[in-house]
């Protein structure tokens, strides 16, 4: 029997609540913010263990408020792939998909695990992290050792 869906439903998602696989930001972040480092260590957490997914369009409640309409959602999708493909090295397996949820629209990073160490680049010094229950944090030692497969 093949159940296809094309990818887990809004509910599904929040289900459990933000956590070792889910981050929620209210919105996609500018240049400048804070969120933005915030939210490109979190795909990178994602990409060097056990993958998870980003939602944009949610508060950290859990409230669906959909994506600001200031900007199109095309180009706060694209806004979002520059971010990743810009400073998380290498590159993570990544999709975006848009989720219409009653007219609000939120936006869905999924992040697949990478099977190796993925840094986020600040300025020109690598830095890794991983996911620890809800909280992203720096790696230790040997979590990256063993992300480049020694020990």
């Amino acid at each position: 029997m093949v159940w296809e869906q094309p990818g887990p439903e809004l509910e599904i998602l929040l289900a459990a609540g933000e956590g070792q696989y889910l981050e929620c930001k209210r919105e996609v972040p500018g240049p400048k913010d804070e969120d933005r480092r915030k939210v490109l260590k979190t795909i990178a957490a994602f990409a060097s263990k056990d993958g998870g997914t980003v939602l944009f369009g949610v508060q950290d409640d859990l409230q669906i408020t959909g994506l600001p309409t200031a900007e199109s959602v095309d180009k706060q999708t694209l806004t979002v792939v520059s971010m990743i493909r810009d400073t998380i090295v290498p590159v993570p397996p990544f999709t975006t998909r848009v989720i219409d949820h009653d007219g609000r629209m939120v936006l869905a990073v999924e992040v697949s695990a990478g099977g190796q160490m993925h840094a986020y680049r600040n300025g020109q010094r690598l830095e890794f992290y991983v996911r620890v229950g809800p909280n992203t944090v720096f790696a230790r030692h040997h979590e990256v050792a063993a992300g480049f497969g020694r020990s």
